[in-house]
């Protein structure tokens, strides 16, 4: 059975006959465009979007990759800021923390990129993000001791 509060489609057409045909197999009203799909006797229509998220990746028609590595870092900075508090402390050692990071963020941010692919820019960012948070536990902050994680 469809639910259609549960369901997305993502709907691209081109070509000459790409309007008369979304015309006759879509609706567009209050709540936005959504497509017609029978079921049985019946009608579904299906909220029409640009992406949605499916199992912890974006899916769309363009740049889903980086789109995806964006979304995962966000993820994980969120799970790092709420994890602050141990991640940063200095009562645990080091190698305690880094292992925490290990377990609960890297996995946060990894999920779901290499299954739909990962460029060149959004390898980058995620490096960024990473060499943050990294030294954000080690209480190595470039203000501070003017280290760079450029490499040489």
């Amino acid at each position: 059975s469809l639910n259609p509060q549960k369901s997305v489609a993502i709907l691209q057409m081109t070509g000459s006959q790409s309007r008369k045909m979304r015309a006759l197999h879509t609706q567009r009203d209050q709540h936005g465009e959504r497509i017609k799909i029978p079921v049985g006797n019946t009608v579904t229509l299906v909220p029409i979007k640009k992406s949605t998220i499916y199992l912890g990746c974006i899916m769309s028609y363009k740049h889903f990759a980086d789109s995806t590595t964006w979304h995962r870092v966000r993820l994980a900075q969120i799970g790092f800021s709420r994890m602050r508090r141990w991640l940063c402390n200095k009562q645990f050692s080091r190698q305690h923390r880094l292992q925490l990071w290990k377990t609960c963020i890297l996995p946060i941010m990894h999920y779901g990129v290499f299954a739909v692919g990962i460029t060149q820019r959004g390898a980058q960012h995620m490096i960024i993000h990473i060499c943050k948070m990294l030294r954000a536990i080690a209480g190595d902050h470039p203000y501070h001791t003017g280290h760079t994680h450029d490499i040489p």
